[in-house]
């Protein structure tokens, strides 16, 4: 039981890594660049993007209104607050603030010079580091990298988001 905590809480926190890097670049090619997002294009997005759909409480956190996600809360199930989940996600990515804006959210994805969620010992969502394709990116479909290998950053590309 205590593994399986312990494996739970890692799975989650590279999961948010994943909503926080992934998902804003995808949500505005899908859908335009917004202030928020609803629940339904947040989920669109993520399963677009390959995001683990078990944890889209986090999505909905990060990207759309505390509103609409109350609102998705209760047509859903989903057992936590929206400032539950806000809390979580500040203390781990963004030194406790559950105030977090989206310009953070931007600033936390462009400090990632890979580009990519982290992955410690195996992918996020079930697949093997070799998965990712030649810009480093997991199930991107239409994003060039800017990022050579080793991280340095390139002249041209998408910057991904």
């Amino acid at each position: 039981m205590l593994f399986a905590g312990f494996f739970e809480k890692r799975r989650r926190k590279q999961a948010i890594d994943g909503y926080l890097v992934l998902l804003r670049p995808k949500l505005g090619r899908m859908f335009g660049k917004q202030d928020n997002y609803t629940p339904e294009q947040i989920e669109r997005a993520a399963v677009a993007a390959e995001l683990p759909v078990d944890y889209i409480d986090i999505g909905v956190a990060i990207y759309a209104t505390s509103e609409d996600f109350q609102q998705y809360r209760e047509e859903n199930g989903l057992p936590r607050s929206y400032w539950d989940v806000r809390e979580e996600i500040g203390k781990l990515f963004f030194n406790g603030n559950s105030h977090f804006t989206q310009f953070n959210v931007a600033d936390y994805a462009k400090s990632r010079s890979d580009g990519r969620p982290v992955i410690e010992g195996g992918s996020w969502d079930g697949r093997e580091p070799g998965d990712l394709d030649a810009g480093g990116m997991v199930g991107d479909d239409s994003a060039g990298s800017n990022v050579a290998a080793g991280g340095t950053p390139q002249p041209g590309g998408n910057g991904h988001g």
